[in-house]
């Protein structure tokens, strides 16, 4: 995918982008609990008093890391759903920018995906807001593609949720997911597994919901 964003720190420009990029590094290798402030200042070329003029904790610094990382994420599939396409297009893309990331950024995909959040309760409720608001805009594809007459009239939100769970479900397939497997499995997607249609659907997405 040519039109990828690259993940890159700008690590010349500042000690405080030289510190991140370093914590990004010993994060994904040592994990949060193995790394240390001081392993970190020396790969960035500063004092262990330094980190601290910028990031009061290693949790502080971990926070700030993994925003770094969640939001080009965030940022290269919000582009995909800007873009001036069909919402069937748009969701295609989705999914292909998102294999193509897990492909080309082996640290961007552990470090999103590893459970960090038992770490600090800011940054889990700061990941929770990101996935909710994610789940939002996957909701607002959908009722728009709805209207369009692109898919069916179902609960935009219950097909939200199960499109960011396929997102994770992709994460550790992106050595063998070709172009023509990604298509198989946006056909599935798209097809879904029945065999033959059935009325069924219709009547349930009909029903109200009960306690």
């Amino acid at each position: 995918m040519k039109d990828l964003p690259e993940f890159q720190w700008k690590a010349k420009t500042s000690k405080r982008e030289a510190i991140l990029a370093s914590a990004y590094e010993i994060f994904y290798e040592k994990g949060f609990y193995q790394a240390k402030i001081e392993e970190i200042a020396q790969r960035a070329g500063v004092g262990k008093g330094t980190v601290y003029l910028y990031f009061s904790s290693k949790e502080h610094l971990l926070r700030e890391m993994l925003k770094e990382v969640v939001n080009y994420y965030l940022s290269a599939l919000r582009q995909r759903m800007g873009a001036d396409a069909s919402p069937r297009e748009r969701l295609h893309a989705l999914f292909r920018t998102h294999a193509a990331i897990m492909r080309r950024h082996q640290k961007v995909k552990l470090l999103i995906h590893r459970d960090f959040d038992f770490v600090d309760e800011e940054l889990k409720q700061w990941l929770f807001e990101q996935r909710n608001g994610f789940i939002e805009d996957l909701q607002a594809l959908v009722e728009e593609g709805i209207r369009a007459g692109q898919f069916r009239p179902v609960d935009a939100r219950l097909a939200a949720l199960m499109l960011e769970a396929l997102f994770s479900a992709l994460v550790f397939e992106e050595k063998t997911m070709t172009k023509q497997r990604m298509q198989r499995f946006l056909d599935i997607l798209e097809r879904g597994i029945l065999a033959q249609p059935t009325a069924e659907p219709a009547a349930v997405q009909q029903q109200p919901d009960k306690e």
